[in-house]
């Protein structure tokens, strides 16, 4: 599983995918994990194993935790990313501690999109569907209710600006989707 720079979501302008797209309806089978992660996206709530989130977690705590580190040792040449890296740093340190020191078994992290895009992060773009097609995960509404069926989207969009292509998660009857995955761009 590998990060990635950009994650485009619900709250993000929703660029069309091309009419060649592909609609796929998903089965999702009951997951279960003894201590979770539940991360909050605007329309739904994923939950994943925490020892599969840690994995992915920790990776992106060690890039910042480098370019912290390597800030602290060049104090006297900042720059207009200073405060960024310094907020971004601290928020993942915190979760890292939590993680490490604080979640028992049977415990539940609750984490939103809304807090790491406040921290300047996007959200981990593969990992969580790359946890739907391995089915290890569930997908909970805002009401709270189970999501067994879903849809996925495979296509691209072309622009201006570039193009881009992946797929796209939905819930069934939703026009907008709650998670994608930029595969490629140019």
């Amino acid at each position: 599983m590998l990060l990635s720079k950009a994650m485009y979501s619900q709250d993000i302008e929703q660029y069309p995918y091309n009419a060649d797209s592909r609609l796929y309806t998903m089965k999702l089978a009951s997951f279960h994990a003894t201590t979770t992660v539940a991360y909050k996206f605007d329309s739904v709530t994923v939950l994943v194993d925490l020892a599969d989130y840690q994995i992915e977690f920790d990776e992106l705590w060690r890039t910042y935790k480098g370019e912290y580190q390597e800030y602290k040792q060049k104090k006297h040449s900042k720059t207009n990313h200073t405060p960024a890296l310094i907020k971004t740093w601290f928020f993942l340190d915190s979760i890292h501690k939590i993680i490490h020191t604080s979640i028992k078994k049977g415990d539940t992290l609750f984490l939103s999109q809304k807090s790491f895009r406040s921290a300047n992060l996007s959200d981990m773009v593969n990992f969580f569907p790359y946890m739907i097609e391995k089915n290890r995960c569930t997908i909970l509404d805002v009401a709270g209710k189970v999501h067994l069926t879903i849809v996925k989207q495979i296509g691209s969009w072309q622009g201006q600006g570039g193009s881009f292509g992946g797929r796209r998660y939905y819930l069934i009857g939703s026009s907008t989707f709650f998670v994608e995955a930029v595969d490629w761009e140019t």
